[in-house]
């Protein structure tokens, strides 16, 4: 795939003291903490001057901007070599990440090969907390693990195309209480092969005890999924197993532990794409639970899920579509059908090229970044999600996107 280059809503109690109830009938009131504004972001990825991008959310569904924030560093923008098609990173997912309490940001500047973090306020806005090298190149997908401890952040390596290669590998970082990251001594691992394997995205179990990577060119038949061991935050080296199907890219975990990856199978505009959920143990034993499940679109790249985990939506770039699965209890995929005479759960437009998505933490919306095949403006699409899952697209007034914009994160 490497042609194709895509929390919790903080709600603070409001506690109302009274003081002063004896003899001078006298009673005052704290003023009650602010909520947490409903917020996403996005990062420019530009080659020179890299900014995350922030917007709030309204009950309807769309999007105001907060501001720009400098990263400090710089992305990769869209790459230019012969026959790529106009997606960064390689393609990677999982760009910007919140921590789980909505109060850190943390994205990647692929360009500069380091990890940039801001403090999130009440409103939304950020503040720099610094840039923190990752040891490898080319960073393009963060994890936090579900306790807020711990971030690890995936190096894609050097992009094909590129007079010197430069093998992908793994990074451990611990969360201070400032959003501070340290490096973890002993966590740096590489991916299945020490060449360059187009990996697409790194995150933890929901239990935490593993990671998943994703690598979409690996192998005799391009795929495969490394599992690493992480004791108190160290990842161990990787357990790597051949995909079902290939070319694996994103991936999401529902909250019992089953992935559910989509497979771009064929790069080609073919209608051949599918997804697999798999479970996995901490010691690399991979199973699949529903293989290689055709979804009859063409490159199905970046996947989220909706809170409950019984609703998968993959973004299918090449067909400007996405579509929606159904996850049992046990992690078995059904595709849902679409609406009468439609292909897919939801169609953009084949010139579109939708990437990344993301499903808000209350389960109301699903947004995508649209980004117009590459050229400049790109914008982010919204969509409801109806009791059933179907998706009614929403206006987000978020337009003019810069080339190469890329990664989601919301509160």
């Amino acid at each position: 795939m490497n042609k194709i280059r895509a929390l919790l809503l903080v709600s603070a109690p409001v506690v109302f003291v009274i003081a002063g109830c004896g003899g001078s009938g006298s009673s005052s009131t704290t003023a009650p903490t602010p909520a947490a504004t409903p917020a996403l972001y996005t990062e420019t990825n530009a080659t020179s001057g890299n900014k995350v991008m922030a917007y709030s959310r309204s009950a309807n569904g769309s999007l105001t901007a907060i501001g720009s924030y400098s990263t400090g560093g710089s992305g990769t923008g869209i790459p230019t070599y012969q026959g790529a098609l106009p997606f960064p990173i390689g393609g990677a997912t999982g760009a910007v990440a919140l921590n789980p309490a909505g109060t850190f940001l943390y994205a990647v500047d692929a360009g500069t090969d380091d990890v940039a973090a801001f403090s999130v306020a009440s409103d939304g806005s950020l503040t720099s907390i610094g840039t923190y090298p990752t040891g490898g190149t080319s960073p393009g997908s963060i994890t936090i693990d579900a306790t807020g401890k711990y971030l690890y952040v995936l190096n894609t390596g050097t992009l094909p195309g590129s007079a010197a290669g430069a093998p992908g590998g793994i990074t451990g970082f611990t969360i201070g209480a400032s959003g501070a990251l340290t490096p973890i001594a002993g966590s740096t691992q590489p991916l299945s092969v020490s060449s360059y394997v187009d990996p697409s995205e790194i995150a933890f179990a929901p239990s935490g005890s593993y990671l998943m990577v994703t690598e979409k060119l690996s192998g005799s038949v391009p795929g495969t999924i490394d599992i690493y061991p992480v004791n108190a935050g160290v990842a161990g080296p990787p357990v790597s197993t051949p995909s079902t199907a290939p070319i694996p890219f994103g991936f999401r975990f529902t909250s019992s532990g089953t992935a559910v990856v989509v497979d771009v199978v064929a790069i080609a505009n073919t209608n051949r794409g599918a997804a697999t959920s798999y479970t996995a143990t901490p010691q690399g034993v991979l199973s699949a639970v529903s293989s290689t499940v055709p979804d009859n679109q063409s490159a199905p790249c970046w996947i989220a899920l909706n809170p409950a985990g019984t609703v998968a939506y993959a973004v299918n770039t090449l067909s400007g579509s996405i579509s929606a699965y159904s996850i049992s209890s046990t992690g078995v995929l059904t595709l849902m059908p679409p609406a009468s005479g439609a292909s897919a759960a939801a169609t953009i437009g084949t010139s579109a090229g939708p990437i990344d998505d993301i499903v808000t933490p209350d389960g109301a919306f699903l947004y995508v970044i649209q980004s117009n095949a590459g050229a400049s403006p790109g914008q982010i699409l919204g969509f409801s999600i109806g009791a059933n899952g179907t998706l009614t697209p929403v206006t987000t007034g978020a337009t003019g996107l810069p080339e190469g914009s890329l990664g989601l994160a919301v509160r």
